[in-house]
């Protein structure tokens, strides 16, 4: 028996809904992909569950397209290349604990490393396969940096791998001209200089890096103003305002990274990032920001 018209139009306004549904999720996942190193990380991770939706929309799609497969070929071709990690970092963490087996670690962190695009989480995972097969890990990145040279997060994990401070500097900055859009460069300077260097060399007018730190800031000016979804932007905005003489202004960062408890105060703190005198006011500030919790009603 022939369907009626009704049924036809019913019939193709239930296709085309799933059809326009998963369309505009996976719009919404690739948008915030594109966008990961300007909006904050949680507004990322809220919008990639729509992964989930995305692939039951796709698939009841495909299903109810019929013999008409061409529109689903490409929101099923676009799905599968949506970052999905195979393993959560967390997982990751306990098998470090849990396994002594080198190419099963590694096997995972490849494809943690692959999914990715959260600097931080990358870092976590880098730390964790270097210090577990630190020649599989070298030997990787290498050849993933320079098979991706359009994907700069693998030249950016290769920096740690870097050993001459001035190389590393010099390889950060490269990375910027390379991709002045990717918050990769900047990150990757500002760690150098606060974690591999003391305070008081960098403050030392005869120290060669005291002239690099001086070039440099600008650039992290840069990455504290335009970088607010990666979660050092905040301690670059501080850094920046501190080394060029602006304790004041930097007590706005400072105490919006203290409200959101960002991990950098207390893992790094304000005496491994800069000399007393410098930091001095900051600690005054926080202290007088802590005063009122302590005082009793």
């Amino acid at each position: 028996m022939a369907d009626s018209p009704d049924d036809a139009v019913q019939r193709t306004v239930r296709r085309g809904a799933w059809g326009i549904t998963a369309f505009y999720l996976l719009l919404a996942v690739e948008i915030t992909s594109l966008l990961r190193q300007r909006i904050p990380k949680s507004l990322w991770r809220k919008v990639h569950f729509l992964s989930f939706p995305l692939f039951l929309t796709a698939t009841a799609h495909g299903i109810t397209a019929g013999t008409d497969m061409a529109a689903t070929a490409g929101v099923v071709v676009a799905l599968s290349r949506t970052p999905a990690a195979a393993v959560t970092i967390e997982e990751l963490q306990d098998l470090f604990y849990q396994t002594e087996d080198a190419e099963q670690f590694s096997r995972e962190a490849t494809g943690f490393i692959e999914a990715s695009e959260d600097l931080a989480d990358l870092d976590h995972v880098f730390n964790l396969w270097e210090s577990f097969a630190p020649d599989d890990c070298g030997e990787w990145l290498e050849a993933r940096a320079a098979e991706a040279s359009d994907e700069p997060k693998y030249q950016y994990l290769l920096l740690n791998l870097t050993e001459d401070m001035q190389s590393k500097i010099s390889k950060a900055k490269e990375l910027v001209s390379a991709h002045p859009d990717f918050a990769g460069g900047y990150r990757a300077l500002l760690l150098t200089f606060v974690v591999n260097f003391s305070p008081e060399e960098l403050d030392d007018p005869e120290s060669p890096f005291y002239q690099q730190l001086r070039e440099s800031l600008p650039l992290l000016a840069h990455f504290g103003e335009n970088f607010n979804g990666d979660e050092l932007f905040l301690m670059a905005q501080v850094y920046y305002l501190v080394q060029t003489g602006d304790p004041e202004a930097a007590k706005l960062p400072f105490r919006q990274a203290l409200e959101a408890e960002e991990d950098w105060i207390d893992e790094m703190g304000l005496g491994y990032m800069f000399t007393p005198n410098k930091y001095h006011p900051l600690m005054a500030y926080q202290i007088e920001l802590l005063r009122p919790k302590d005082a009793d009603p």
